[in-house]
């Protein structure tokens, strides 16, 4: 009973209702997601336009509540009250288990019940995994009953029992949501308690902010710990002075002989603890990193909870950047990674060894073989120890090393293969950021589809109103963090890989936006790896749109790079950052600046990017576009010649005849400098198709569209 939008149009057709007008499409398709496409919501609602009524949010809620009744006197008053009674107490979940289920209820045979509700109607639908969702309208009904038939005990009674199901199986975000909905104070407190002792990631602060900041400075001065989540979690969010203000708490808190000894030394370690990660605090030196030890010795564990990708200079990048030790000798590199080792104890199994691989692959220094070998030790002892977020970090670096050899393929297969993996309930974030690499595989090979979905930017099929046929963009809910409504640290990866697909989209005015957005947290933060790929993208969106100041931008970025021997961070932007090392007045820039263009740092980065340019040509553009843009036909004809059609197949398809061929074919070779079908069948193959595979079908014009 759920219509499509060719649906409603029809139905709409048949009310006497205007479906001709641009404003007449936009109202219906606001009426499709507002029902969901429910055939009964839309039927009352064109009833009640026919009479003269214009759509508004209380016609949208008359008639649902008049589906509701309906619903309610023909259809679920058959079902039994111990069915109704259990559904209603699943009206806060779209989608629930069996378990979940008899959690909230206390109904004994709660599978039983599920089951024969799914047989009843179309509901409730079963998935994989023992997993049952909710149909929108009938979790909407859900909520409108439970309000008028619950009373406030009812309801809470419910959202506490929710909140102790999810608690216990490490769902803290949504057991503090619930423990809010029943206004158990004292829970949230215990939660945010709990979750700061055993778990004190960054994302999972971020997470809780609301609840941290809800509780008042009173009780959060009762506990060590959480003065001590409260002080990341500002810190995380950029408000480094409200950090240091509870960090000050904690610290008096710990000098406070008045508060019992036990309390006083689990300050101590908290103290310390946030001396180590703090992300807006300066790197330890190496006498307060000896210091850290000897407090661990003593019997102070600060570091069991550390999330150790934070050593990483890349990858994910997190607590701290490591990369001053980047340009150090070996020896003392070597010397660091002892006292890593010795904080870390044996959390730093694997680390080192991806960490050793990681800087040897950033500098150029080591063959692709010795490297792999060294990652994939680091990730075998990261397996072993039970560390999924060492396990990423290898599987990032693989990724990049075989993408770096033109081993495209085999770099997207491993990362997806880990992301099915890893479970998204387990660590969030880290799927997030597994998500974001796997774009960024996506974005070398020139994938188009999925790095828009990623965004949020599909091409939507044709709009047709009046005979008129338009290319349009359906601006869709996509992974990619919003930076405009929640900006943090925690999605510091993710921004980067935002900012590359928005370049690889030509959006660029977006991309800048959002650069400007990241600069002033890499630059307090002193995110040294971070700021090199954000200032080099900042150069190639200035030069892209014409402007000269992509000069010094690309100056400071090399600059940066240079200082600590990376190639890779420089080399990574392929083709397009190779041609700009091709104009003059930046190599006299960098004459002036004292780089000489023929020392060995500037050949490697050169042939490393050139290299790249060749293995893949299709990111960010690297392949000229037309000085005048295709038209729609053209676009279509020469998508046909891409995918090998022959002539006959595109006469065809395309229901036209082989003269209007031929004027369109010519067209397309003047416009894009060509002068027969083969050149222009090579061209649209390199702009399409970087890696010579085929995933579409020659109906769809939309990746073309992009390209010209």
């Amino acid at each position: 009973m759920l219509l499509q939008e060719k649906d409603i149009v029809t139905l709409a057709s048949e009310y006497g209702l205007d479906t001709e007008s641009q404003k007449s499409m936009n109202v219906l398709r606001k009426i499709q997601r507002d029902t969901f496409g429910y055939f009964p919501c839309i039927s009352t609602i064109f009833t009640l336009m026919k009479n003269g009524r214009s759509y508004s949010e209380g016609v949208n809620e008359y008639a649902f509540d008049v589906c509701c009744r309906y619903f309610d006197n023909f259809v679920t008053s058959r079902w039994g009250d111990d069915l109704n009674y259990l559904m209603l107490c699943m009206a806060d979940f779209s989608c629930f288990s069996t378990e979940l289920a008899r959690a909230v209820s206390l109904e004994k045979n709660a599978d039983a019940l599920i089951e024969r509700c799914v047989r009843f109607g179309d509901v409730v639908r079963k998935a994989k995994g023992g997993v049952y969702w909710l149909r929108p309208f009938y979790l909407r009904y859900l909520q409108w009953k439970r309000r008028l038939t619950w009373d406030d005990r009812q309801m809470k009674t419910v959202w506490h029992r929710a909140c102790v199901y999810l608690r216990l199986h490490e769902r803290y975000h949504e057991a503090l949501m619930f423990a809010g909905l029943a206004g158990d104070n004292d829970e949230i407190r215990d939660i945010l308690i709990f979750e700061s002792e055993s778990n004190p990631a960054l994302a999972q602060f971020y997470e809780s902010r609301e609840y941290f900041r809800g509780l008042s400075d009173r009780v959060t001065r009762s506990s060590p710990a959480l003065m001590c989540g409260r002080a990341m979690l500002e810190s995380v969010v950029l408000c480094p002075e409200e950090s240091e203000r509870w960090y000050g708490e904690l610290k008096r808190f710990a000098e406070d002989e008045e508060k019992p000894a036990k309390d006083r030394k689990a300050a101590a370690e908290k103290l310390l603890y946030l001396d180590f990660v703090l992300p807006h605090r300066p790197l330890l030196t190496e006498e307060e990193c000896r210091r850290a030890i000897e407090e661990r010795s003593s019997g102070i564990d600060l570091m069991r909870n550390l999330s150790v990708t934070g050593f990483l200079p890349s990858v994910i990048n997190g607590f701290r950047d490591l990369t001053g030790l980047m340009q150090k000798d070996d020896a003392y590199f070597d010397q660091m990674s002892g006292l890593i080792s010795g904080l870390l104890g044996q959390r730093a199994d694997g680390i080192l060894q991806i960490f050793t691989a990681e800087r040897a692959f950033e500098m150029q220094k080591s063959k692709a073989h010795e490297l792999i070998g060294l990652v994939q030790s680091g990730i075998d002892m990261a397996v072993r120890s039970g560390s999924p977020d060492i396990c990423f970090a290898g599987i990032g670096l693989l990724a990049k090393i075989h993408a770096s050899e033109g081993n495209i393929d085999l770099a997207i297969q491993q990362v997806s293969d880990f992301r099915e993996k890893c479970s998204p309930v387990v660590n969030r974030q880290l799927h997030r950021n597994i998500d974001a690499l796997k774009i960024w595989l996506d974005l070398l090979a020139g994938n188009m589809q999925p790095v828009a979905e990623w965004l949020g930017k599909v091409p939507n099929p044709t709009t047709v109103y009046r005979g008129v046929t338009e290319d349009r963009y359906a601006r869709q809910r996509g992974k990619a963090p919003n930076e405009i409504i929640n900006f943090n640290i925690a999605d510091r990866y993710c921004y980067m890989i935002k900012v590359a697909a928005l370049v690889f989209m030509e959006h660029y005015e977006e991309a800048w936006t959002l650069c400007m957005r990241i600069k002033g947290y890499l630059k307090e933060y002193g995110r040294t790896y971070l700021d090199i790929e954000n200032t080099m993208l900042q150069a190639l969106i200035l030069a892209r749109l014409g402007q000269k100041g992509w000069r010094p931008l690309m100056l400071e970025a090399f600059t940066m790079a240079r200082q600590h021997s990376m190639v890779w961070a420089i080399a990574q932007g392929g083709g397009a950052i190779r041609k700009l090392f091709d104009d003059q007045k930046f190599l006299d820039l960098l004459a002036k600046d004292g780089v000489d263009p023929s020392e060995p740092y500037c050949r490697a980065v050169m042939k490393k990017s050139e290299q790249l340019g060749l293995f893949y040509p299709g990111f960010f553009r690297t392949v000229k576009a037309p000085a005048k843009p295709l038209t729609a036909m053209e676009r279509r004809i020469l998508l046909l010649y891409a995918n090998g059609e022959p002539t006959d197949g595109i006469l065809k398809k395309l229901g036209i005849t082989s003269n209007t061929l031929k004027f369109h074919s010519r067209n397309i070779y003047r416009k894009l400098g060509v002068k027969n079908r083969q050149e222009a069948e090579k061209m649209a193959v390199r702009a399409l198709y970087p890696n010579g595979t085929w995933g579409g079908n020659g109906d769809n014009e939309d990746d073309l569209s992009y390209k010209f």
